[in-house]
C-alpha cells in the first residue's frame, strides 16, 4: 500500500478543472435505497487527519462533480484529497472532502478505462453514483442500489488502510 504523491494519475487527471462548492445550508438528498455498513465518527476522524496531514487539493471536474449532484452543471468541486494505490496493482483509490462548506465526501476508484465515482454522506451513506468508461468518454450515473457492492468494496479499503497509511512516511 502506498500513497500516490506528485504524479497525477489517471482518476486525478479525469477529475481535474476550477470553481465553488454548494451553498452553505444547501441539504444533502436523502439516499435512495439501502446501504450496508457505514463510516463510524472515529473512522470519519482518522481520514480527516490523513487528508490533512497528507492529501492535497484539486477540483473535481465538472461532469462528474454535476453527475453526483455536488454542484450545478459546468461547476467543478474544489476539494482536498488523498490517493492511494495497492502495491502491485495498477488501481488507484480517491477520498475527497469539500473545500467549502459541503459536509458530503466523494470517493473514486479508478484502473485501467474504469472509473467509478460516489458521493456519499460523512456517516457513509451512499447518496449518488457513476461509472466512468475513460475510453468511451462515456458518464453512466447509478443508483445507490446499483452502486452498493462496488462502493462498498471501496469503502472497506478506506477503512482497512486508513491506520496504515497514517502511519506511512510521506
Amino acid at each position: 500500500m502506498r500513497l500516490s504523491h506528485g504524479a497525477i494519475p489517471l482518476i486525478i487527471m479525469a477529475l481535474a478543472a476550477g470553481a465553488p462548492c454548494r451553498s452553505p445550508g444547501a441539504q444533502t438528498p436523502p439516499a435512495s435505497g439501502p446501504t450496508a455498513g457505514g463510516f463510524s465518527a472515529a473512522f470519519m476522524a482518522k481520514m480527516l487527519t490523513l487528508i490533512a496531514l497528507k492529501g492535497s487539493d484539486h477540483e473535481m471536474a465538472a461532469l462528474f462533480a454535476a453527475t453526483l449532484g455536488l454542484t450545478g452543471p459546468g461547476t467543478t468541486w474544489g476539494n482536498h484529497q488523498i490517493a492511494a494505490k495497492e502495491d502491485g496493482d495498477e488501481a488507484l483509490h480517491i477520498f475527497e472532502i469539500s473545500r467549502g462548506s459541503d459536509e458530503d465526501v466523494a470517493l473514486a476508484y479508478g484502473k485501467g478505462d474504469l472509473v467509478m465515482g460516489y458521493r456519499a454522506r460523512r456517516d457513509g451513506v451512499l447518496v449518488s453514483a457513476f461509472r466512468f468508461n475513460r475510453q468511451a468518454q462515456q458518464i453512466t450515473p447509478l443508483t445507490p442500489v446499483e452502486a452498493e457492492a462496488s462502493f462498498s468494496a471501496e469503502r472497506k479499503f478506506w477503512i482497512d488502510n486508513v491506520d496504515h497509511l497514517i502511519a506511512e512516511k510521506k
